[in-house]
């Protein structure tokens, strides 16, 4: 192995592909780029935010303390803090009549929630119960009721 990075040549192929091509892969299982092609948010979000936060999508991808996570009555916003890093991973708006409630539940003691993003897409997004409740009051009337069992 320590001899794979005393090639200069094969060190200039390896970054190139951990920069570009794991990040894109990582938004395609993680269930990202599905709700980009829909989402895809390029207008600066105005409702309250919250930075350095973790959430965990499709296929058990974790996106740790790496999101900006907003709310507002139009959406939920999704966005990742070191975007030029993150390939494949535009910022999201997702409208809130596109998100669901599906459980609350514990896992090793820490209280989470998980909603599912996309009528269509159905990504899996679990967070931590405290941070629901804060989205849950940024967003008002517009929190989802619709719940998927």
């Amino acid at each position: 192995m320590q001899d794979l990075f005393k090639s200069p040549s094969l060190a200039l192929i390896l970054i190139p592909f951990a920069l570009i091509v794991v990040p894109i892969f990582i938004s395609k299982i993680s269930g990202w780029s599905a709700l980009a092609r829909r989402f895809n948010s390029t207008l600066p979000f105005t409702g309250k935010i919250w930075r350095a936060k973790s959430a965990r999508l499709r296929s058990g991808v974790g996106y740790n303390n790496c999101l900006t996570i907003g709310a507002a009555p139009e959406g939920l916003y999704l966005a990742i803090m070191i975007s030029f890093i993150f390939r494949g991973h535009p910022p999201l708006l997702i409208p809130w009549s596109e998100v669901f409630w599906v459980a609350d539940k514990k896992t090793f003691g820490i209280a989470l929630t998980q909603l599912s993003l996309g009528r269509e897409e159905a990504v899996p997004f679990t967070i931590r119960k405290s941070l629901a409740a804060e989205i849950q009051a940024a967003a008002g009337a517009s929190w989802p009721v619709q719940t998927i069992r």
